[in-house]
């Protein structure tokens, strides 16, 4: 058995590492991820998946509607689907709003983008130092993790949800140290302008409840600082959700669709048992995901070590039941549903598996205490920067947004759509000036590409991914596709078991949206109920591919338009 060095003084031997040097280099690598969209512009990558697809457009339609910082309980958005309530949207006071009327749509992505990578680096090197690797030589092992945390692919449109965790936590543990300064409290009243309420803030709290309590069964007192924290922490999420509240409680807008989701379902020992192991061995990808064999493997053999010279490190024990705790609550989510369902309606319509927004935090934290153990030996010091250099290079290669702008730089072509490709303003510019009237006197559809496209070129749609939305308006819409679900058991449980995607379905199609120009797919056989698209406002339809029987759909076909930068071709098509 390797004898143990407390210090770990021997993984860093200042004669044979230039410090200069090495901080020069993950500065460099830093810049570089920061950099690659900045110089490809508008003609980089960016994820589709619930971003362009959703919540990017959702900031921008909140800008141009000016309905913003409306809180009046009857405001509407008029873009979407004839009107949709303003409560249906999230808080005004968000800061990747905000950087929407600073910049041009792309730029404020890319704005928003820099700031949190750079806060999750910082934050994450801020809380290893002072509170996981303390010792000086130590430094670059805990930047090395921090720039691992960094290159993290978050869904940078949900703001420090995730990215901000560490420096959030930093805050939390100086004044539950009673070390605090008055930017300590300025992060705790920040992050909730920076972050999103419904994905994070309850879990977040439970976490740090949780902290508070396990403090209080060990020292028989409350921590009276830590508790105003959390206080603190609770009363402004509430302050900057004020808008949604307000139209929760005093006025009952509408009944939202969610009322009636009946996703969770799966009750099968296998599938549960797998979903808890993909959680565990790679996340979840709106957490920004990443492959987290290494780590687990690193913590393992850090506790075979605890083990055996009996001396448990505890914060390393409660960070990885932590993270085993929440993989079995996503893996067997659907197992609470239906045994609370129908005693806590809640559990129907919010996804309380949603603690797996904590792992990333949590994995890397269990990186560095499970190396400082490791660390001890000197035997086995050395084998410390091989899993760290290695676990940055399996995160940056999960990374896909960086890889694939990789390959653009280097003029290698990608199957997926740029961002100027995606929204295509040349395109729908043409059809803008085919049609030739207003845009708020018709509404549209789209049939093989996300409406978010319409809606980013300012066309009033029927059709949206929206998380909140009306039950009335959801059954009106099914109405239009009824004659296609029926077609299709898939696509009729998706719709009316979740209906988040309140979309133009086709059988043809299955849930297929990136239909490009390249594409030979045709739809030979459409079923709409183009009446009941008309008694809505429908007059036309945008499909991404051919409809071969359009007339028997009453449909006239307009026009084909195609444009040399646009990933999409669009068949252009009239209600009779």
């Amino acid at each position: 058995m390797p004898t143990p060095d407390q210090s770990g003084s021997h993984l860093l031997n200042k004669n044979t590492i230039r410090r200069r040097l090495f901080f020069t280099a993950i500065a460099g690598v830093l810049l570089a991820y920061i950099l690659v969209p900045i110089i490809l512009g508008e003609d980089a990558y960016v994820t589709i998946h619930d971003n362009l697809d959703g919540e990017f457009v959702y900031k921008l339609l909140l800008k141009e509607s000016g309905q913003a910082f409306n809180y009046n309980t009857d405001a509407v958005i008029p873009n979407v689907m004839n009107g949709i309530p303003r409560s249906a949207y999230r808080t005004g006071l968000d800061v990747t709003l905000l950087l929407f009327y600073l910049f041009h749509p792309y730029y404020a992505y890319i704005a928003n983008h820099t700031i949190i990578h750079l806060i999750a680096f910082f934050g994450m090197v801020l809380l290893l130092k002072r509170y996981f690797l303390k010792d000086d030589r130590l430094l670059p092992i805990a930047v090395l993790i921090s720039l691992c945390f960094a290159l993290v692919p978050f869904y940078s449109q949900f703001g420090l949800s995730v990215a901000g965790q560490p420096l959030l936590l930093f805050a939390f543990l100086n004044i539950r140290e009673h070390q605090s300064k008055f930017t300590d409290y300025l992060i705790i009243m920040l992050f909730p302008f920076y972050s999103h309420f419904a994905l994070v803030a309850p879990f977040i709290l439970a976490f740090l409840i949780l902290i508070m309590a396990l403090d209080l069964a060990g020292s028989r007192s409350w921590n009276k600082s830590y508790l105003g924290a959390v206080a603190l922490l609770t009363v402004t999420y509430l302050l900057v959700e004020s808008q949604m509240l307000l139209a929760f409680f005093m006025n009952n807008a509408f009944t939202s669709h969610r009322s009636v989701w009946n996703r969770w379902q799966d009750l099968h020992l296998a599938s549960n048992l797998k979903r808890s192991f993909d959680i565990l061995l790679h996340t979840q990808y709106h957490t920004g995901t990443f492959p987290t064999i290494i780590i687990l493997t690193t913590s393992i053999a850090a506790m075979v070590l605890m083990i055996a010279r009996k001396k448990i490190n505890r914060p390393v024990v409660f960070i990885a039941a932590s993270i085993l705790f929440i993989c079995l609550i996503s893996g067997f989510h659907d197992w609470i549903v239906f045994m609370l369902g129908n005693r806590i309606s809640a559990l129907k319509s919010f996804n309380i598996s949603r603690f797996y927004f904590l792992l990333p935090t949590l994995w890397m934290l269990l990186m560095a205490l499970s190396i400082l153990e490791l660390a001890k030996y000197k035997v086995i010091a050395p084998l410390v920067w091989f899993i760290v250099i290695a676990q940055l290079a399996v995160t940056l290669n999960a990374n896909d947004e960086f890889k694939y702008n990789v390959k653009l730089i280097l003029g290698r072509p990608i199957d997926q759509p740029t961002f100027r490709q995606y929204f295509a303003q040349q395109l729908f510019s043409g059809i803008d000036q085919y049609i030739k009237i207003p845009k708020d006197s018709y509404r549209v559809v789209s049939i093989g590409l996300h409406p978010s496209i319409a809606q980013y070129n300012g066309y009033y749609t029927l059709d949206s991914y929206q998380v909140n939305y009306s039950l009335q308006y959801k059954n009106s819409f099914r109405r239009i596709i009824a004659p296609e679900l029926n077609k299709n058991q898939e696509l009729k449980k998706y719709f009316d078991d979740w209906g988040n995607r309140c979309y133009v379905f086709v059988d043809e199609l299955g849930k297929g949206t990136t239909f490009s120009k390249n594409d030979t797919k045709k739809i030979h056989s459409l079923d709409l109920d183009t009446r009941a698209f008309k008694d809505m406002g429908g007059k036309y339809i945008f499909s991404s591919v051919e409809i071969v029987n359009h007339q028997q759909n009453n449909l006239k076909f307009e026009s084909h338009f195609s444009n040399v930068e646009s990933y999409w071709d669009i068949y252009l098509y009239r209600v009779m």
